[in-house]
C-alpha cells in the first residue's frame, strides 16, 4: 500500500519510526507494522539526501553540510542548527558518538557527544571520490575507484588507518550491506559476498548473478532485499553465503531504491513515493526448466502433458508428471514450424502462419504423435481455438470455424467475413471474443453455418491477448517497440455480460511491462507475459480495479506461453520450457496458517492444531472465547480463498 505520494531514495529506520528522504524529511510511525502512518515532515531548503537519527534528533545531509532537527514530537520536527561542512555532502551515519560524513571532499569523522557543537577528529580526503560508505564498528568500508572497497580502521580517527583493499568482480559503483564481517555487493556484475574478517585479505564467499542493475541491498535474517527499479524488489535466499539463491520480485509501483524491515513487511522508497509492501511468502518459487535449443511460441497444457508450439522444431510433447524434472516424451516435425496450438481430448491442432496449413495430430499416445490430416486455408491463419467437434481459426479478414467430428476429414462449416484481422480468441459455451484491428467482437457460433455478431467495441489499441470469465474480457495491449510513454496502457477490462452493450470498465497501466504480449485468468488472477520481460500477477478480484500483486522473473525471460495450474505454472520463451510453483499468491492471508503461500489441507490441520491447544491464533471470530463458531469462521474463509 502507497503511504506517501511523495518521491523519496534514501529511508532509514529508528524505533518506531520511519525516515525517507526525498524533497523533503517524511517521519512515518510504524508502531503497527501493518498499517504505518505519515505524522509529520520537514522541508529544508534543498533536497534532503540521507537521515541518521540520534535518540531524538535527526541528522540531514543537505547541499554543504547537515541540518540537525528536533523530532522528540515527530508531528513537529523543529530545526536545531546546522553545520555547513564546505563540501557537498551525500551521506551521514551516526555510530555511537560519532557522525561519519561522505561528501565530495571524501570521508570526515565528527565527535557528537554535545550535539550542538561537532568536533572534526578525523578525515580521509583522497585524490578520487568517494561514492558509498558503510560503518560497522571501527571500521568503515567506501566504494572509491571503480568497484574497489577501501577498509579503514577508525578506532583512532587521527590519523585513519588503511587496513585492505578489494576489487569486487566486475565493474561500476558498488553498494553493499554488512552483517558483521560478511559484506553483501551489489554491482554491475550481480551479486557477491565477501568475509572481510582479515581485511587485507578478504574471502569471497558466493556471488549471483543479477538481470539487472540494482540498488541499495538490506540484509534482514537470512533474505537479501534489493530494489530492482522498475522491476519492484528482488530477494535472494542467503542462508549459505556460498550459494546465494534469487527467491523471485515482489511488486512495488514506482521505481524501487531502497528499503527498511519493520514488523513482517517491507517500507521501500521509490519514485512514486513510499510504499509498505509484504515479502514473498514461497508463492513464486522456480521449481525446474527443460532448455531447448529452439524458439517456442505457444503452450498448452492438459493433465500432465504440455504441447509446445516451436517456431523451429514442429510440436513438441513434455511430461510433466514430476514438475521438478520435466522429459520431452514425443514430437511431431510434420510441419517446418508451429506458431500456434490448440488442444481437444486427443488431439492437438498446430498452425504454421506462413504456410497457411493446419495440421491435426492423434495424441492419444503422447510419445508417438501422429498425423490426422492438414488442411490449407485461404489466408494466414492468425490465431485458433479448439472446443469438442469445432476448431475456430482466425484471418486477416475473418473467422473460419471447422467441424472435426470426423477425425479424418474437416468439414468447414461457417465463415464470419469482417475487413479486419482477428488474433486473439477467448470461447466458452459457443461465445467467442475475438481482438483485432482495435476491435474486441461477440460472436455467437452454436449455430456454426451462420455465425451471428452479438455486439462490438471500439478500442483504440493494438491488442494481443484475450481471456475471459463470462463476465469480464481482459485484454493486452501492445504498445511502441520504443519507450511508450508514462501512462501508457497494458491492458484494459471490458464487461461483456450483455455482449449488445460491452463497456470498458477498466485501465490499468504499469509503465515498466511497456506491453502485455500474453495473459492467462486463473482464479482472480491475471498473469501477463510483460515485453520488457517476466511476468505480472494481477488481483482481479474486483475486475474494475486490477492489482498487481506480485511479479515473476525478469528481462531475460520474455514468456510467449502462459498456463497457471492449481499451484503450477508452466511457462514457454526463448528459453525452453520454466514450471514454477505459483500458490495462490497469499499476503497475510489469514487462513494461510502454514505461511507457505498455498491454500491446502495442511491448512487446515495446522488450524485444528491451534485449536486444540487454545491459541489465541484460532479465534477466528475475534469475540475472544475458542467455540465451535471459530472453527466454522474459518472454515468459511477457508473456501473464500485468500483475498
Amino acid at each position: 500500500m502507497q503511504i506517501s505520494e511523495s518521491w523519496a531514495d534514501r529511508i532509514t529506520r529508528s524505533g518506531d519510526l520511519v525516515f525517507a528522504a526525498g524533497n523533503r524529511m517524511e517521519i512515518f510511525d510504524a508502531s503497527d507494522p501493518d498499517s504505518p502512518v505519515l505524522v509529520g515532515s520537514y522541508q529544508t531548503g534543498s533536497r534532503v539526501r540521507h537521515i541518521e537519527v540520534l535518540g531524538d534528533l535527526a541528522f540531514l545531509s543537505v547541499n554543504l553540510g547537515f541540518e540537525v532537527v528536533d523530532i522528540s514530537d515527530p508531528s513537529n520536527p523543529a530545526f536545531q542548527y546546522a553545520l555547513d561542512i564546505g563540501s557537498h555532502l551525500e551521506e551521514i551515519q551516526i555510530v555511537d558518538s560519532r557522525a561519519y560524513l561522505l561528501g565530495t571532499r571524501g570521508l570526515s569523522i565528527y565527535n557528537i557527544e554535545d550535539p550542538t557543537s561537532p568536533v572534526l577528529i578525523g578525515f580521509y580526503h583522497p585524490s578520487f571520490d568517494i561514492q558509498e560508505m558503510q560503518v560497522v564498528g571501527t571500521r568503515v568500508y567506501i566504494n572509491g575507484v571503480g568497484s574497489d572497497i577501501i577498509v579503514i580502521d577508525a578506532a583512532i580517527p587521527s590519523p585513519l588507518r588503511l587496513l585492505g583493499t578489494y576489487s569486487a568482480p566486475g565493474s561500476g559503483r558498488v553498494l553493499f550491506d554488512f552483517d558483521d564481517t560478511i559484506a553483501y555487493i551489489i554491482n554491475e556484475s550481480g551479486l557477491n559476498i565477501v568475509d572481510f574478517a582479515d581485511p587485507a585479505s578478504p574471502n569471497h564467499l558466493g556471488s549471483a548473478q543479477t538481470p539487472i542493475r540494482l540498488e541499495r541491498p538490506r540484509l534482514v535474517g537470512d533474505t537479501l532485499y534489493a530494489p530492482a527499479g522498475g522491476y519492484g524488489v528482488f530477494e535472494y535466499d542467503v542462508a549459505d553465503p556460498s550459494l546465494p539463491v534469487y527467491a523471485g520480485s515482489i511488486a512495488c509501483d514506482g521505481y524501487a531504491l531502497e528499503l527498511v524491515s519493520v514488523g513482517s513487511g517491507l517500507i521501500v522508497a521509490s519514485g512514486s513515493g513510499v510504499w509498505r509492501i509484504d515479502p514473498l511468502q514461497a508463492s513464486d518459487t522456480f521449481v525446474s526448466s527443460l532448455p531447448l535449443e529452439t524458439s517456442t511460441a505457444d503452450l498448452v497444457v492438459r493433465g500432465s502433458t504440455a504441447f509446445i508450439a516451436d517456431l523451429d522444431a514442429g510440436l513438441r510433447v513434455v511430461s510433466v508428471e514430476d514438475p521438478e524434472n520435466p522429459v520431452q516424451v514425443g514430437s511431431y516435425s510434420g510441419m517446418e514450424r508451429v506458431d500456434w496450438v490448440s488442444v481437444s481430448g486427443d488431439t492437438v491442432y498446430t498452425v504454421d502462419a506462413v504456410s497457411a496449413l493446419i495440421h491435426s495430430v492423434d495424441v492419444s499416445d503422447p510419445a508417438a504423435p501422429s498425423f490426422l490430416w492438414e488442411y490449407m486455408t485461404p489466408n494466414p491463419p492468425l490465431s485458433i481455438t479448439a472446443e469438442g467437434d469445432m476448431v475456430v481459426v482466425g484471418e486477416n479478414g475473418g473467422i473460419r470455424i471447422l467441424d472435426v467430428s470426423d477425425p479424418k476429414s474437416p468439414i468447414e462449416r461457417g465463415y464470419f467475413q469482417r475487413d479486419r484481422r482477428f488474433d486473439n480468441f477467448s470461447l466458452k459455451d459457443n461465445l467467442l471474443f475475438a481482438t483485432g484491428s482495435a476491435v474486441l467482437t461477440a460472436i455467437d457460433i452454436e449455430d456454426p453455418e451462420n455465425p451471428q455478431q452479438l455486439g462490438e467495441l471500439l478500442i483504440p489499441h493494438n491488442l494481443t491477448a484475450v481471456q475471459s470469465d463470462g463476465n469480464y474480457a481482459y485484454i493486452g495491449i501492445r504498445n511502441p517497440e520504443s519507450d511508450p510513454g508514462r501512462g501508457a496502457l497494458q491492458m484494459v477490462v471490458v464487461d461483456i455480460r450483455d455482449p449488445a452493450m460491452m463497456r470498458m470498465v477498466a485501465e490499468y497501466s504499469n509503465n515498466d511491462a511497456y506491453s502485455y504480449l500474453e495473459l492467462f485468468l486463473r482464479d482472480s488472477r491475471i498473469f501477463a507475459a510483460r515485453r520488457t520481460g517476466g511476468i505480472d500477477i494481477l488481483d482481479v478480484e474486483d475486475p474494475t480495479e486490477p492489482v498487481l500483486r506480485a511479479t515473476y522473473g525478469d528481462y531475460r525471460n520474455k514468456y510467449s506461453g502462459i498456463q497457471i495450474g492449481d499451484s503450477i505454472g508452466y511457462l514457454t520463451g526463448d528459453f525452453g520450457l520454466e514450471i514454477v510453483r505459483m500458490g495462490t499468491h497469499c499476503s497475510q492471508c489469514p487462513v494461510d496458517i502454514t505461511g507457505d503461500g498455498i491454500l491446502d489441507i495442511a491448512d487446515v490441520f495446522a488450524y485444528l492444531d491451534l485449536f486444540g491447544l487454545l491459541d489465541p491464533a484460532a479465534d477466528f471470530t475475534g469475540d475472544g472465547v475458542l467455540d465451535i463458531f471459530d472453527v466454522f469462521a474459518f472454515l468459511d474463509a477457508y473456501s473464500a480463498g485468500c483475498p
